[in-house]
């Protein structure tokens, strides 16, 4: 159970700076898409699809380690 617990936690651990470094990154590309020069610049439709599935994806994942961190602790 202890081990079992660990691990879990770690995995959260894990999956919690993932999807840190994931919207720091995020971030930092609109900056610098900003600071572009106009010829250089994406689309809006692109960075709306970018914004749109980084967000999904993120929430997704969170979703998938609190679901499981937390039914596995109430079945023990």
């Amino acid at each position: 159970m202890c081990v079992e617990y660990k691990l879990s936690n770690g995995l959260a651990t894990r999956i919690f700076w993932l999807v840190v470094v994931w919207v720091i990154a995020i971030f930092g590309f609109l900056i610098y898409q900003s600071c572009l020069l106009p010829d250089l610049r994406l689309h809006d439709s692109v960075l709306i699809a970018l914004l749109s599935t980084t967000t999904v994806n993120i929430l997704a994942l969170l979703l998938l380690v609190i679901k499981y961190v937390f039914n596995h602790r109430l079945r023990m």
